[in-house]
């Protein structure tokens, strides 16, 4: 199974990335797509366990697990209002 993953930011909605699981068990992977990673001021989602890079990423990673995205809005990447 696969999603895709969107953002809402400044004013757009933009595609960050897919997350790929297996059919059974716990096991997650997530790719960002090519124009997010091409997109001036990209951002990770998740610092610690999805760094900007490409490639896929697996759920052998530390904290990487089919709740990553968007579990925790205190530990994403995404900028922050009024942060700088």
């Amino acid at each position: 199974m696969s999603w895709e993953v969107h953002i809402e930011w400044l004013g757009a909605t933009h595609l960050v990335g897919r997350l790929h699981a297996a059919e059974r068990g716990p096991v997650v992977s997530f790719e960002y797509a090519v124009e997010w990673l091409n997109r001036p001021g990209a951002f990770s989602v998740d610092p610690t366990a999805l760094p900007l890079q490409p490639g896929a990423q697996h759920s052998g990673r530390a904290g990487l697990r089919a709740g990553s995205l968007g579990a925790n809005p205190h530990r994403t990447g995404c900028p922050q209002k009024g942060a700088r």
